[in-house]
């Protein structure tokens, strides 16, 4: 069983009913973060899903649009000289406005960056803190880090809304920030963005933190 995907809390409690297949939902006792594990799970067979089975490519609309729009205009605000990169990103258009260079979810990154964005992949990610523990020792002491997902207002929802078993963190608002300063980061923006496929979103933008 995973630690807490935020506040990486070993033994959570509060094991759910199925949430689908052989998927449990699981609460942490401290912060409270609801997250979906079972024994089966790697980073590698959800990786493996979320670039054969990711359906981005196929939508075309105004909500797409203009996620991509704001994403893009918030990363050429940051990187205005380029020197960015987009994980989980390539099934989407986002490189194609910024010029961003794209990574898959399970892979390495192997250079150094003045912005790195997870656009609606952290909630896909088993490994959380493997992944901010990778962003963190590939960007540059002032580039930014750009996370933006689905999120949820309260844990009352769980039969309702966001049930589908590859969002496997069920971040509200607040998780995010927390996953950003543990994991030595300062948040410095924020936004509620658009529903984008029916899904409420949220947007954080944060810095490395000053070590003395």
């Amino acid at each position: 069983m995973r630690n807490c995907p935020v506040c990486d809390t070993p033994n959570s409690t509060g094991k759910e009913k199925h949430y689908i297949e052989k998927w449990l939902v699981y609460s942490c006792h401290r912060c409270m973060h609801l997250y979906l594990d079972h024994p089966e799970a790697s980073q590698e067979s959800l990786s493996h899903y979320y670039l054969t089975n990711q359906t981005d490519t196929d939508l075309v609309g105004p909500d797409t649009e203009a996620r991509i729009a704001s994403l893009a205009k918030a990363v050429n605000i940051l990187t205005p000289n380029g020197g960015g990169i987009d994980i989980g990103g390539r099934s989407s258009n986002l490189h194609l406005v910024t010029g961003m260079k794209t990574l898959g979810p399970g892979e390495e990154l192997n250079d150094m960056y003045n912005t790195i964005v997870l656009s609606h992949t952290m909630e896909h990610i088993y490994d959380v803190h493997g992944m901010m523990k990778m962003i963190h020792n590939h960007l540059n002491k002032t580039g930014h880090v750009i996370i933006e997902g689905p999120y949820w207002n309260d844990y009352t929802q769980i039969g309702t809304y966001d049930v589908h078993w590859q969002h496997i963190n069920k971040f509200r608002m607040q998780d995010y920030n927390v996953l950003l300063y543990v994991n030595g980061f300062i948040p410095i923006s924020d936004d509620i963005l658009p529903d984008y496929r029916g899904f409420k979103c949220y947007r954080v933008v944060g810095k490395l933190e000053k070590t003395p």
